[in-house]
């Protein structure tokens, strides 16, 4: 038995992710060649900057136990407080 190789299609090049998007909504993929690219991925948001704080081991571990409470991690609630203050204090 003879196995026939099918030529597939090229996916062809885009403008923007719009035409992309648009192209891929419209088109079956399973007649189009993939080639594999080398992708590189950008955070949205700034980076961010890093600050030491000392506070009181009691202090804490309160701030553990309520960022638990709360599913969340301490530095995450740490960050909201600070971020709540900040904005209250510049309006």
């Amino acid at each position: 038995m003879t196995t026939v190789k099918q030529h597939k299609k090229e996916i062809p090049d885009f403008k923007n992710r719009q035409e992309m998007a648009e192209w891929f909504d419209t088109h079956d993929t399973a007649d189009y060649d993939f080639k594999p690219v080398k992708v590189k991925f950008e955070l949205d948001k700034p980076k961010e900057d890093i600050m030491i704080v000392r506070i009181n081991k009691g202090v804490k571990e309160g701030l553990k136990r309520i960022a638990q409470e709360k599913g969340l991690n301490t530095s995450s609630l740490v960050r909201m407080w600070i971020m709540e203050k900040f904005n209250q204090a510049h309006q």
